[in-house]
This record gives structure tokens, sequence and C-alpha cells, in this order.
């Protein structure tokens, strides 16, 4: 699986196996905020997609037992004190459920949770 996400927030779901879109999602996005990074981690089900704001969209994408394909999505708020501060890189750990988050701004700040 494969995410390929537009700044203005349209993420299209790709199986890299069949060269097939299986989902495409828009995600709501504060005016003026775009998409700047984004990283799976070792899993290929979890995901953090970066802002231009310092938000981060955290993620989790798997086919169920039906064979469907479900993506949640949560937005992670006040990860920089202010929103002029660009998320430029996010890495995800190897370990799930709980992990961490490394997240790198445009400010030259690297923060770690």
């Amino acid at each position: 699986m494969r995410i390929i996400g537009h700044e203005k927030g349209l993420l299209k779901v790709i199986d890299i196996s069949y060269l097939k879109v299986v989902g495409i999602y828009q995600r709501a996005l504060k005016e003026g905020e775009t998409l700047t990074c984004g990283a799976f981690n070792n899993t290929g089900h979890n995901f953090a997609i970066g802002t231009s704001f310092g938000s981060v969209f955290l993620g989790y994408h798997k086919k169920d037992s039906f064979g469907r394909y479900n993506t949640f999505l949560s937005r992670v708020n006040s990860l920089s004190k202010t929103t002029e501060n660009a998320v430029t890189s996010v890495q995800l750990s190897q370990f799930t459920p709980i992990g961490s988050l490394l997240c790198a701004f445009d400010n030259g700040q690297v923060r770690l949770w």
C-alpha cells in the first residue's frame, strides 16, 4: 500500500501489487493549510502526515475480514506552539500500536513523542 497526497488534502490509497487505487479521501484542512510530508511505519498500516500549520494526522489503514479497506485519521494539534512552523518530516517507529513519532519543523526544531 502507498498513499499519494496532494497538498490541498486529497489522499489516494494505491495497492502497488495491483497498481490500483483502492481509496480516495479528502481531508478537511484549515484555510491556507497544506499537506507537507508523510510516512508509513514498518507494518505498512500506521502512517503520519504533516501539515504546513504544524499539525500531524495519524492514520491507520488495513483491509478488514470482508476485503474492504478501512482508513482512520485523527488530527494531532499543538505539536508546535504556533501555526507558523510547518512539519517538514515525520517518522514512525516500528513498534505498533504503541510507538514513537519523530517530527521535524521548518524552524529547525525536532520533537519526539
